[in-house]
């Protein structure tokens, strides 16, 4: 049951809104119709987790060739920090594609193994790119090449989540710290707290891991228990 294909994430691309679905990238026009089918396994790509575009089109994806075991999802499900900055093994890891020349190139290959849960977001204006390694705590920035700019603490998040850049400032879900965070992109002050929202409903829903933004009004979803 579990091997079955399901949705993933959202993403927006050429104005059109794109999904994962199983191995797949489905593109929607306004109409809500199919556009676009590309297949990630084409690249010999095994997508995992978040995915983002580059300002020219280019994919970045991250490959799992083996998924972790039973030990290493136990603890991410027990939510115990991680502490292994081991890098992946074999092929896996981030990967920059070109879906026109169906070229990969690899990216960041410096970066601790990501095999659960994690967040990006590259910034438009400069494709630099920024990812929220969830069960570590940690935030990284790097730069379009995949080279490590700068990087937060292990203390000022706990399970940071989803990536959202809004107003001309970054926001991070800090799940385990019930509160969205408005944080600095600069490298000398990077992840510095701006700003905090906290988002708690009645002591029972206070752990935040998407949200959205409209107008003036902030959209959360908060879990519970």
């Amino acid at each position: 049951i579990n091997a079955v294909d399901r949705y993933g994430f959202f993403r927006e691309h050429n104005n059109q809104l794109v999904t994962q679905f199983g191995s797949h990238l489905v593109w929607f026009d306004n109409n809500a119709l199919e556009s676009q089918n590309f297949d990630m396994e084409s690249l010999g790509i095994q997508p995992h987790g978040d995915y983002a575009f580059f300002s020219n089109g280019e994919l970045l994806v991250y490959h799992l060739e083996q998924a972790p075991g039973i030990r290493y999802n136990l603890l991410r499900f027990l939510r115990l920090k991680k502490n292994n900055d081991a890098p992946p093994s074999n092929r896996s890891g981030f990967f920059r594609c070109n879906l026109y020349t169906l070229n990969c190139s690899r990216f960041a290959p410096q970066l601790p193994a990501l095999k659960s849960s994690f967040r990006l977001w590259v910034m438009h204006d400069s494709d630099n790119v920024i990812v929220a390694d969830t069960p570590a705590f940690k935030l990284y920035k790097l730069n379009d090449r995949g080279e490590t700019l700068a990087y937060s603490n292990n203390k000022t998040f706990r399970f940071p989540n989803q990536l959202l850049y809004v107003e001309n400032a970054l926001w991070v879900a800090d799940t385990n710290h019930h509160r969205l965070a408005k944080i600095s992109l600069s490298s000398d002050n990077f992840s510095h707290i701006e700003d905090t929202l906290p988002t708690e409903l009645n002591m029972e829903y206070r752990w935040p891991n998407q949200m959205a933004k409209s107008s003036s009004t902030w959209w959360v979803n908060i879990g519970d228990s």
